[in-house]
């Protein structure tokens, strides 16, 4: 299967650098399926079109301020995370409070970037760790993806670490 991925990325690496307004165009068509599919698992109720509407910055009617704000917030999250990784940084701890701390700003204000404190079950998904062991979780997962991360394909699955660990 990487094979495939490789050649494909191949081709499209003969075709740049790309047209300005085409990069333009899925950049923003990223965006706005990327927000939507993450927001609709969490249980928003915007259409991919209100989706769309919404990160133009026009108020759907009959919709919640806290669906809004969850797509307001996820675009910024995207944009920090262009941000990191235009600047070459390395991925950090801070970093991931950060984007955690953008994605519940003016929703959660009390939870946004710090590690939770109690514990979640995740419906159809591995039991998360214990609130207890979530800051060794986070400080290993960054031990390891400093360490062992570059070994793999871009593609491959990082390791089964728990978003629901903050």
């Amino acid at each position: 299967m990487f094979e495939l991925i490789d050649e494909k990325k191949r081709q499209l690496d003969q075709k740049r650098p790309l047209p300005t307004h085409t990069l333009r165009s899925i950049r923003e068509h990223l965006i706005v399926n990327w927000t939507y599919h993450s927001n609709a698992i969490e249980g928003n109720t915007l259409t991919l079109s209100e989706t769309k509407v919404a990160l133009e910055g026009i108020t759907i009617g009959g919709k919640t301020i806290k669906e809004h704000l969850e797509v307001i917030n996820h675009k910024e999250a995207i944009l920090y995370v262009e941000d990191i990784v235009r600047r070459q940084e390395p991925l950090s701890e801070w970093q991931i409070k950060s984007i955690h701390r953008l994605i519940l700003k003016g929703i959660q204000d009390d939870f946004a970037g710090i590690y939770r404190k109690e514990n979640v079950l995740i419906s159809g998904a591995n039991i998360p760790p214990d609130a207890l062991q979530v800051p060794l979780a986070m400080e290993q997962f960054i031990q390891w993806y400093d360490n062992e991360s570059e070994q793999l394909h871009p593609v491959a699955p990082k390791r089964q670490w728990c978003i629901a660990t903050l």
